[in-house]
């Protein structure tokens, strides 16, 4: 129903110059109507027996892809495995919290990380996988998953638009008794005082799929780019909306997590 919800709104989605904000040349803008749902606040627990810490990322083992037809969508998937997003995405959590936390690498199967549905009813299946991994003394972990949506996805919808997901889970688990200590959804926060959106970046035609959900080299590269700079942006919000009590940058500050050995790019206006 959600999905179906968000596609609907991504039809209708504003651009907004007065609102958006702009990260290290690129343009983001929230994607919003009145029938919006807001993004979901975090779920904040105790970190005082927290020390140790392992960070496990799953959300780049697949890129998606969907075209918006009239009738039915079409879905694709992109091999990114070049890009090393998990490991970008960890390196960047263990960046913003290195003050907090002492951090030991462990080894996971990200494939399997990524196969577990983020809702309560999977909590178990999710516990089991946490159970294989090795014993480090570690007091917590720090996942981050696809959510229940999409995960990383580029959706083409009608009139041409196409809009840059990010959508993930962030959640701090209890080593010892595999519980649920603190959970948020990956957001987007233009600027101090606004409310957070779902982490949507609105591209206009500059990423424009054939029929056959294929891009282009020079496409790929742009996505890939685009795709650094939203991640960047998002789990500096989502780790804010935590609460570990570290300091970060400013809300909107445009020296956010900057990609590394990237050519920055300006999305055109629609």
């Amino acid at each position: 129903m959600t999905r179906f919800l968000l596609a609907a709104l991504a039809a209708l989605i504003l651009f907004v110059p007065a609102t958006s904000a702009h990260i290290r040349g690129t343009q983001f803008a929230p994607v919003y109507t009145p029938q919006t749902p807001r993004v979901p606040d975090a779920e904040v627990g105790s970190y005082d027996k927290i020390h140790n810490v392992a960070v496990l990322s799953g959300v780049g083992m697949t890129f998606e892809l969907q075209s918006r037809g009239f009738f039915t969508p079409k879905n694709g998937t992109l091999d990114v495995a070049a890009w090393r997003l998990d490991e970008r995405i960890e390196a960047t959590v263990r960046n913003y919290l290195r003050g907090r936390f002492t951090f030991v690498n462990i080894a996971a199967d990200r494939a399997k990380l990524a196969a577990i549905p983020t809702t309560a009813q999977h909590q178990r299946q999710l516990e089991s996988f946490l159970k294989t991994l090795p014993n480090l003394e570690v007091d917590a972990f720090i996942l981050v998953r696809p959510d229940s949506q999409s995960g990383i996805q580029l959706q083409s919808v009608r009139h041409g638009d196409n809009i840059l997901w990010a959508r993930y889970e962030m959640d701090v688990i209890d080593a010892h008794s595999l519980k649920l200590i603190a959970k948020s959804t990956s957001r987007l926060q233009l600027r101090e005082g606004a409310r957070p959106n779902f982490p949507g970046l609105v591209l206009g035609k500059a990423l424009e799929m054939d029929e056959t959900l294929a891009l282009s080299p020079e496409k790929q590269e742009k996505l890939h780019t685009l795709t650094l700079e939203l991640l960047n942006s998002t789990l500096a919000e989502t780790i804010r909306s935590l609460r570990f009590g570290v300091v970060l940058p400013p809300v909107g500050d445009p020296s956010i997590a900057p990609p590394v050995n990237v050519t920055l790019l300006t999305t055109p206006t629609p």
